[in-house]
């Protein structure tokens, strides 16, 4: 996606830079386990998840004992705080590769959450508002997970008046 995107972007990346940091941000996960973002929404779950990949990427990044470990490390947490134009991108199409893969889940399997997540701004939309590109395919994955439910039936008013709740 980082390729695919990158020259549609509002201002111009470095393409390795982002790259780097798309195969880095998950490594972390990948050694103390994915924990799904609506389970980390109080400050000691956020706390611990912090604590877990931080502490993960600082066994990773110093096994490899060399500068090498120094910029890796450097670029996760350039990740983790959104530092620059490239975190920002790269987070911002994490959250919609999640959503795409949502939207295309069959609807059996969508909880109420996910389904108030397509009507709450934290979710996917605030990650995405920096770039006008971005932006408008966060609207567009959005607006099909809407019209899915809507195939499907659901009363989409109310999941979206309980979604604001």
């Amino acid at each position: 996606m980082v390729i695919l995107f990158a020259p549609y972007l509002s201002k111009p990346v470095d393409l390795e830079r982002c790259l780097k940091i798309a195969i880095l941000h998950d490594l972390a996960e990948a050694k103390v386990g994915d924990i799904p973002v609506f389970e980390t929404q109080d400050f000691k779950a956020k706390q611990r998840k912090q604590k877990l990949e931080h502490s993960a990427m600082v066994e990773l990044c110093t096994s490899l004992q060399d500068k090498m470990g120094d910029e890796l490390f450097s670029l996760w947490e350039e990740y983790e705080a959104k530092d620059s134009f490239e975190a920002q991108f790269v987070n911002a199409l994490d959250k919609l590769e999640v959503f795409l893969q949502h939207v295309e889940a069959p609807l059996s399997s969508w909880t109420d959450i996910e389904k108030d997540m397509l009507f709450q701004e934290k979710w996917l939309r605030a990650h995405c508002r920096f770039d006008m590109t971005l932006f408008a395919l966060a609207e567009e994955v959005l607006n099909q997970g809407v019209q899915k439910l809507e195939d499907a039936g659901e009363d989409v008013s109310q999941i979206a008046k309980r979604a604001a709740s």
